[in-house]
């Protein structure tokens, strides 16, 4: 178990979305586990190393975001609006 005395304080840093608020006295594989607020005001706990690395830098929101930016770009539909990409592509298929 790690001690108090070894705890690196991260409050108040910035982790790509997220903001690290206080360490939590849950512990993951013997890691501490920081409570952090994202950017969308969504709270999760991260461990130490894993903000430090930028393993985690949001809630989820920002793998979301960029998800929807390779659909679009590779001309999918979103909500409705179908790209010329997108058309031609699924007449291709339709006709092949």
């Amino acid at each position: 178990m790690t001690s108090k005395c070894c705890v690196k304080d991260i409050t108040g840093q910035t982790f790509g979305r997220l903001t690290a608020l206080y360490p939590t006295k849950e512990r993951h594989n013997e890691k501490i586990m920081w409570r952090c607020r994202c950017i969308e005001g969504n709270e999760i706990e991260v461990a130490t190393a894993d903000l430090i690395k930028g393993h985690t830098q949001s809630c989820g929101c920002l793998q979301r975001e960029l998800v929807a930016q390779r659909v679009h770009r590779h001309g999918e539909a979103i909500h409705g609006n179908e790209t010329s990409l997108y058309i031609v592509a699924c007449e291709q298929r339709l006709s092949g």
